[in-house]
Parts: C-alpha cells; sequence; structure tokens
C-alpha cells in the first residue's frame, strides 16, 4: 500500500520520493490472565481514589502492545484526565498528586495480585 502511494507521489512530482517508517503499533492482544491484573488495579484505584477507574478505548503508545503478543497479562492504567490534561509547547503535563496517586494504586494492586492482597 506505501509503496503504491509512494509511487503516485513519485510519478506526480516528477521525483524520488522516500519513505521511511518510524513507528508502527501492532494490535494488542487479551492475554490469559489479564481480567485478574485489571480487576487488581479497578479495587486498588476504587480504595485509593474513592471513585470508579475511568475506562476508555484510545490511540497511544505503550510496551503493554508487545507484551501482551508475548502472553504475558497487562492494562495500561496512569495518571491523565484525572484532574484535567494540561498540554503546551512543554508538552504534556499532569498534576502531582495524580502521579502520587497513580504510584499507590500500582503497589496496591501489584500486592493483591501477587497474593497479599487486602
Amino acid at each position: 500500500m506505501l509503496g503504491r502511494i509512494r509511487d503516485e507521489a513519485e510519478r506526480r512530482l516528477g521525483r524520488r520520493v522516500e519513505v521511511e517508517i518510524y513507528a508502527s503499533n501492532p494490535a494488542a492482544e487479551k492475554s490469559e490472565g489479564v481480567e485478574r491484573v485489571a480487576e487488581a488495579v479497578r479495587r486498588a484505584h476504587r480504595a485509593l481514589a474513592g471513585c470508579e477507574c475511568e475506562e476508555v478505548v484510545g490511540t497511544f503508545t505503550s510496551d503493554a502492545i508487545h507484551l501482551s503478543r508475548y502472553g504475558i497479562p497487562v492494562v495500561n492504567y496512569g495518571p491523565g484526565d484525572w484532574g484535567g490534561r494540561r498540554g503546551g509547547e512543554e508538552g504534556e503535563a499532569v498534576r502531582l498528586e495524580e502521579l502520587e496517586l497513580c504510584a499507590r494504586v500500582y503497589a496496591r494492586a501489584a500486592l493483591e495480585f501477587m497474593g497479599n492482597g487486602y
């Protein structure tokens, strides 16, 4: 497909066009055991944040995509729009309190997942 697009661009421009793929996101696969991880994160978030975890589907880059392809159960969880994401020239930013809560959720979920739960 990209080759045909490049060929058409070369034909229209009358010069050589180079194509370089610098990133790709293969489809994530649901691995066995992922529900146990997800439930641990949900419970930890509920206990520490006092509300349900918002679950969204979107486009982003994550190592979870590659790990899931090897059967490693993973979920994506982290701070974001909890308190209003800010962007700008300096890039994306989240509040320090969100990062702290996120770290506490990771720790609690990991303990639960490993059998030392609450």
